[in-house]
């Protein structure tokens, strides 16, 4: 009976999402390493659709209505957002100007929507945001100051002051005095016959005993981790978005990367944000008990 009355819940509340309407939709854009990326900060999860098959051009589609609120959009600092138009609002329709050839990658964050846009092929462009209705005001160019010419006095040339030699006195040497030399003693005949069977014995000994050969330690085979390292041109980032308080750990096991969370919710996905995301695996989800 309980699973018969959530199910009618559920279904009474699908048409809501499909009538919701947002009176001011917050829109807002950052700059990063790699990539721009712009953030819908909707109340509720809406229903999106993106075309790029326009060059230049991204069209974000949405089934409900909502106007935009662009404060949040910084115009100077947006290298890969060339433009931004609202061509409806019932429903909410809007297009994006983008670089030619840069890559866009869009996903949710709760009830937001985070839309990446990389940089093209040739490098970071220069920053051309426009947004639709705003006029751009050129600042006036400020005319040249002549600097007036200062006479600077010069420190007079310092001179240095020769300092007198100081005397050195030569002392008498002393007279030299002869030391008796004392002749060495002649060693024993024995000690003399026992060294040189000493090293008779040394000698070959070094010819019968061939030199040893020295195993070399061979390096360990790269883990997954660093084979996916070498890979990266640049660093990579990966975010985890949640709405709630939650705990997370991180740790390396075995050359596998381990993010191990305390709650169990589709919004933890773990997204990895630079330039090439596709060099990664995709993450495998584990239920652990307790």
């Amino acid at each position: 009976m309980a699973r018969i009355f959530l199910l009618t819940v559920l279904c009474a509340v699908l048409p809501v999402f499909g009538a919701f309407a947002q009176d001011a939709l917050r829109v807002r854009a950052g700059e990063h390493e790699g990539y721009s990326r712009l953030v819908f900060d909707f109340d509720q999860s809406m229903e999106y659709e993106s075309d790029t098959a326009t060059p230049g051009k991204l069209v974000l589609s949405f089934k409900g209505d909502a106007a935009v609120n662009t404060a949040g959009i910084a115009v100077d600092s947006i290298s890969n957002i060339q433009g931004f138009d609202v061509l409806s609002q019932k429903p909410l329709k809007i297009s994006v100007g983008i670089p030619e050839g840069s890559r866009t990658r869009s996903f949710r964050a709760g009830p937001r929507l985070v839309v990446d846009i990389y940089d093209p092929p040739g490098g970071k462009p220069k920053s051309e945001f426009e947004v639709s209705g705003a006029s751009a005001v050129p600042e006036p160019t400020p005319e040249p100051v002549p600097e007036p010419n200062v006479a600077v006095a010069m420190p007079p040339p310092v001179v240095e002051e020769k300092k007198p030699e100081p005397e050195v006195k030569h002392e008498p040497e002393p007279a030299s005095v002869l030391e008796p030399v004392h002749e060495p003693e002649a060693a024993p005949a024995a000690i003399s016959a026992e060294v040189a069977v000493a090293e008779e014995h040394t000698e070959e000994h070094e010819k019968e005993e061939p030199p040893q050969q020295v195993a070399e330690a061979l390096p360990p085979p790269p883990t997954n981790l660093e084979a996916a390292s070498e890979g990266a041109a640049v660093p990579h980032v990966i975010t985890i978005t949640s709405t709630k308080s939650v705990g997370v750990t991180v740790f390396d096991n075995n050359g596998e990367l381990w993010l191990v969370t305390d709650k169990n919710e589709f919004y933890l996905k773990p997204q990895v944000n630079g330039p090439t995301p596709e060099i990664f695996p995709p993450f495998k989800e584990q239920k652990i008990d307790g």
